[in-house]
């Protein structure tokens, strides 16, 4: 696949700049790539998702290799998140999800 016309899809948190946290069904390498091929990007969410401040109510989750989570881990803390590891979940790509708390995104 090269292209799509529309991609539809949901969102974990968005602001009023319609950034957002998606990934919180562990799919978050695939969603990236195929909102990247989309012409157009439907995101629908309700008013429940809808923050000021990104990372607000919901956790950034981070895509990890399984052998850099430790590093990756640190990484996180050192710039102020809690991560915390997902159990049982693995991606689609094998991968592990970090769940990061704390970490609030501000935009200007």
């Amino acid at each position: 696949m090269t292209s799509l016309d529309i991609y539809v899809d949901g969102a974990d948190e968005i602001n009023p700049q319609k950034m957002m946290i998606k990934g919180g069904g562990a799919a978050l390498t695939r969603e990236k790539i195929v909102a990247a091929l989309a012409k157009n990007f439907i995101c629908i969410v309700d008013s429940s998702k809808q923050v000021d401040v990104l990372g607000s109510t919901f956790p950034l989750p981070v895509e990890v290799i399984p052998m850099a989570r430790s590093q990756v881990a640190r990484k996180l803390v050192a710039l102020g998140g809690a991560p915390e590891y997902r159990e049982g979940v693995v991606t689609d790509n094998g991968n592990i999800i970090l769940d990061v708390h704390n970490l609030k995104f501000l935009t200007r």
